[in-house]
C-alpha cells in the first residue's frame, strides 16, 4: 500500500527560508519555513524540537537533541535559523521509527489528502443545540476572524467520530463527554472544512492560544498566523475554556500531514 503524502507547509509558504530537519542517516523528518516559526509566537528552537519529537517514536528515557552542520547541539532558547540540522537521539535506539498518523476521522485510515466536507466534527447537524449555543456563548464571534456567529460552525476540537480519542485524552472508560462546551471551537465556516483538512490549527503555550496555519490558501492567511488568542478571549467560566489537551492532539496531526508530510503506521481497512 502507497504511503499517504501531503501537502508540505514550505511549498505554500514559498516566501521564505526553510528549516530542514534529518536524521543523522539523512533521512528526511521535518521542514518548517522559517517565516511560519519566526512568526508562530514561539520563535525558538525549543519549539522546533517539540514538533520534532511529535513525529518520531522516542522512548522516555532519551534525550533528543538538533544539531547543527558543526555538529553542535543548538540552543532552545535560540531563535531558529534556516539551513540543513540532524536530529539525534540519546541513547540511540538504531534506525528512527516515525510516529503513527496523521489520523481524524478514523483510527484506521489517514487523513484523505484532499480533504473531506463531512460534518463528523460540525455541531450544526446534531440535535444538541445546547453545545453551539454554548461554544456561540463563549466565543461570540470566529475566534481567527472576528466575524459574527451566524456566519460560523460550533466545531468539535477532536472529530465526533472519535470518541476513543476523548477517552484516552480525558483518562477514562466510559462515554466520553462530547459536547462539553471545552470541546468546541467557533470559526468560520469555510475556516471549519480547513480545520478538518488539517490546515490549521491552535497551537497552544503558557495558557494562550496561537493560531497557525500551515497552507496559505485562505484571505489574510499570512497576516493571521501568530495571532495570540489569550485566555480573556472566552467568556464564561475556566472550565468552559478550549481543553487545551484535545487542541494539542489536533495540532499534532497537523505537524505530521503538513510539517512532516506523510501518514506512517497506519492500518488501512478493507
Amino acid at each position: 500500500m502507497p504511503t499517504t503524502s501531503y501537502e508540505l507547509a514550505v511549498d505554500t509558504w514559498t516566501d521564505t527560508d526553510s528549516i530542514e530537519i534529518t536524521s543523522t542517516s539523512n533521512l528526511r523528518i521535518a521542514s518548517f519555513p522559517l517565516s511560519f516559526v519566526q512568526t508562530g509566537g514561539d520563535n525558538t528552537w525549543r519549539y522546533v524540537l517539540e514538533v520534532v519529537g511529535q513525529l518520531v517514536e522516542k522512548d522516555s528515557d532519551q534525550l533528543d537533541v538538533i544539531i547543527d552542520e558543526h555538529g553542535v547541539a543548538v540552543s532552545l532558547d535560540d531563535a531558529p535559523s534556516s539551513g540543513m540540522y540532524h536530529y539525534e537521539q540519546t541513547p540511540s535506539s538504531g534506525k528512527l521509527e516515525f510516529s503513527r498518523g496523521p489520523e481524524y476521522f478514523s483510527r484506521f485510515r489517514p487523513v484523505t489528502p484532499e480533504g473531506s466536507f463531512s460534518t463528523r466534527s460540525d455541531s450544526k447537524g446534531s440535535s444538541d443545540n445546547q453545545f453551539r449555543m454554548g461554544v456561540v456563548a463563549r466565543d461570540g464571534t470566529c475566534l481567527v476572524t472576528d466575524v459574527m456567529h451566524s456566519y460560523c460552525t460550533s466545531c468539535h476540537i477532536v472529530p465526533l467520530s472519535r470518541p476513543d480519542v476523548y477517552q484516552l485524552i480525558l483518562g477514562i472508560n466510559r462515554d466520553p463527554p462530547l459536547y462539553k462546551t471545552s470541546a468546541g471551537l467557533l470559526v468560520r465556516d469555510d475556516l471549519h472544512h480547513a480545520y478538518d483538512r488539517l490546515e490549521w490549527s491552535l497551537y497552544y503555550k503558557d495558557g494562550s492560544f496561537y493560531v497557525h496555519f500551515f497552507v496559505l490558501g485562505y484571505p489574510d492567511a499570512t497576516r493571521l498566523h501568530g495571532m495570540r488568542i489569550p485566555p480573556e478571549r472566552f467568556r464564561g467560566p475556566i472550565s468552559e475554556r478550549p481543553d487545551p489537551r484535545l487542541v494539542q492532539w489536533h495540532y499534532a496531526q497537523c505537524v505530521k500531514a503538513r510539517i512532516r508530510g506523510f501518514a506512517a503506521g497506519m492500518e488501512f481497512e478493507p
